[in-house]
This record gives structure tokens, C-alpha cells and sequence, in this order.
């Protein structure tokens, strides 16, 4: 009987930590892509990425922009896109039959070790 009630016990709280761990990693976080020296953006596998170097190596991230009348962030792909400093930001650049549309670039943020 103690087996079993141990057993419950144990997969109870696994289920549970299986439950809780998805909400809290599906969360990303972005913030604008600086224009700074230590930042390169490359091209892989069709979109834009940028890249930094750390004590590891490199570090590679998708990079994102909102398009004109959406909320959500979209990977930028390399065709069709112009990446542009501007102010101490990038910003990604397409040209419509308007003229050329310029957005703010994101990047994801590496989440902090503790």
C-alpha cells in the first residue's frame, strides 16, 4: 500500500512539474536590436539572424520585426528585406508600390543564469 501511495505521490508531482515548466520557457523575450559593434547580422537558412560572441563561442538569434498593422513578430527573411542602422537601432526596410516601409528590428534576449 505505502509502494503505491508513493508512487501516486511521485507522479503526481512530475505531472505537475511537467505542467508548469512549458508556460514559463514559451515566454520570449525581445527587446530592439542595438546598433552596436559587438552585434553582426548574418544570413542562415533563408532568414536574418544575429549573431554575438561570447566565452562559448558564438551565439546565433532569428531576428524579428512587427509588420504595419500586426502585433505579432515575424523572423525577417533575408529576401526581399534591407537591414538599415538608423538612430542606434536597426530597422528592417521593404519596399511596397507605396514606397519603402521601415520597421524596428527585435532580437531575442538570452535569458538570465542565476
Amino acid at each position: 500500500m505505502t509502494k503505491r501511495f508513493l508512487t501516486v505521490l511521485s507522479m503526481a508531482v512530475m505531472s505537475v512539474a511537467l505542467l508548469a515548466a512549458p508556460a514559463s520557457s514559451q515566454e520570449i523575450k525581445v527587446k530592439r536590436l542595438q546598433a552596436s559593434p559587438n552585434v553582426t547580422l548574418k544570413q542562415k537558412l533563408g532568414y536574418w539572424v544575429e549573431c554575438r560572441y561570447t566565452g562559448l563561442g558564438e551565439e546565433c538569434y532569428y531576428v524579428y520585426a512587427k509588420p504595419k498593422g500586426s502585433n505579432k513578430l515575424q523572423r525577417i527573411k533575408v529576401k526581399g528585406s534591407k537591414l538599415q542602422k538608423k538612430k542606434g537601432y536597426y530597422i528592417e526596410c521593404s519596399y511596397t508600390g507605396v514606397g519603402e516601409n521601415c520597421y524596428y528590428v527585435y532580437a531575442t534576449v538570452k535569458p538570465k543564469k542565476n
